[in-house]
């Protein structure tokens, strides 16, 4: 523990004095030595000192002031000797009233924190959650658009070939003109650091238009999945160059696969 940090549940139950034993002492040393931790700890006080003091005090009825007022009278007299028709004796102001609502007020400030605490970890997992939809609708979405790529009649398919010297590999490029979408598969030599795979539409007219880097696996796989590039591009072939990494806007290099 003493070199990872807490996890922002643990810091929350320390600052509530919540934490013990073994835990407790891991984490303190842990803040012995880390300033971002105990910066983080701090805010973490702050916050909860801020709910105990923004809890609304109210004050209880005049009814049940004078209710709890005479029954403590009524308890106190046995042990109280007081002559008939002497005062009781001097009770100083309010300090009944502050013994009886203290514990009323901390147990309400504490149920406030255990709210905060609860409401904070619920935020983060609903966040979380909330991304990790997102993620998968990302998926489907992607899923669905190669599916309808795929199904589309007008979608073509062509084969992409080694086209230099000591260049395996190959590939299929699915491309529809009219959607000006395409998927690339196949597969590559692995890449030197530095450099990347470049896909490109080779059109009827005019120069190569850039349809994405390659993602490549470490065993040669290669995939551009759904790249944007321009609708209505009638092509002349595919193509694949080998490129600084990043990418460029026009080849730099030799055809290194392609396909008509």
């Amino acid at each position: 523990m003493t070199d990872q940090h807490p996890i922002e549940e643990q810091l929350d139950l320390y600052a509530l004095g919540a934490l013990e034993g073994e835990e407790r002492r891991q984490v303190e040393l842990h803040l012995a030595t880390c300033a971002d931790c105990t910066r983080t700890l701090a805010e973490v006080r702050g916050v909860l000192a801020s709910l105990v003091l923004s809890a609304e005090q109210k004050a209880p009825a005049a009814r049940v002031k004078q209710q709890l007022l005479q029954r403590i009278q009524e308890e106190a007299a046995p042990a109280i000797a007081v002559k008939p028709g002497a005062a009781l004796p001097h009770r100083p102001a309010g300090s009944w009233w502050i013994r009886l609502w203290a514990p009323a007020a901390v147990a309400l400030a504490a149920i406030a924190i255990v709210f905060w605490v609860s409401n904070r970890r619920l935020a983060s997992e609903v966040e979380t959650l909330r991304q990790n939809q997102l993620v998968q609708q990302a998926e489907l979405d992607r899923v669905r658009a190669i599916s309808e790529l795929a199904m589309a009649p007008d979608t073509v398919s062509v084969s992409l070939a080694s086209a230099a010297a000591g260049f395996p590999g190959h590939g299929r490029v699915l491309y529809n003109e009219r959607r000006g979408a395409l998927v690339y598969a196949g597969s590559v030599p692995p890449l030197a650091s530095g450099k990347a795979y470049e896909l490109w539409v080779v059109p009827q007219v005019g120069n190569p238009i850039p349809a994405g880097l390659l993602n490549v696996n470490p065993s040669g796989a290669g995939s551009d999945i759904l790249p944007r590039i321009p609708a209505g591009v009638a092509f002349k072939a595919f193509a694949i160059t080998l490129e600084p990494a990043g990418g460029v806007p026009a080849p730099t290099g030799p055809f290194v696969q392609s396909g008509a």
